[in-house]
């Protein structure tokens, strides 16, 4: 009996790792809102999906705002790609961060992930490959959850997010023209 219970508890914490997994993803926020830019909805790599927010209250706000969310990464290396096009010229916020991950105490937990290997078509992001450090970028967080930091990544260095811990950045967007961008991703060590 004893034996079986302690396989039982293997099984259980094997499978709450497995659980915990599924919030190591990648993604990517792009705020129009400040210029209140509508944002069309583009391609998104497999295993991705992008979404309005439908937690901005504003009427017509949502569409000035988009999720983009990857599958989760177990420690290996996944890359993504996503796709707008703004419906005016003006700037747009594109946040680089890690998926949701609800808490017990209904506070996000911090899921690590790393962000390399930036490419931008249609806008340009300064630094994109953090080479010059945190150079054009504006690193999110605080003392007491972690801040975003620079950290080996891929190929030289990589940004380290949360979803509370982003990395930003404010690019020009121009009407009708697509932006597309793609990053490799991996769960933090």
């Amino acid at each position: 009996m004893k034996k079986l219970m302690m396989a039982a508890m293997a099984l259980l914490a094997c499978a709450g790792l497995q659980a915990a997994d599924m919030y190591y993803k990648g993604r990517v926020d792009v705020d129009a809102t400040k210029d209140a830019i509508v944002l069309k909805k583009g391609a998104v790599s497999q295993g991705g999906y992008q979404s309005n927010a439908s937690w901005l209250k504003d009427k017509g706000t949502d569409t000035q705002y988009l999720v983009n969310e990857f599958a989760p990464s177990k420690g290996d290396w996944l890359n993504a790609s996503l796709s707008f096009t703004p419906e005016k010229d003006g700037k747009v916020t594109i946040q680089f961060k890690g998926g949701w991950c609800p808490g017990d105490d209904k506070k996000p937990m911090s899921a690590w992930v790393v962000i390399d290997d930036i490419k931008v078509d249609g806008a340009t992001l300064v630094n994109a490959e953090f080479e010059e450090d945190a150079k054009g970028w504006s690193l999110w967080g605080n003392d007491k959850d972690g801040k975003a930091s620079i950290v080996g990544g891929k190929s030289g260095k990589g940004i380290k997010v949360w979803h509370n811990a982003a990395a930003t950045q404010t690019v020009d967007v121009k009407a009708g023209q697509e932006v597309k961008i793609s990053f490799w991703y991996k769960k933090a060590e």
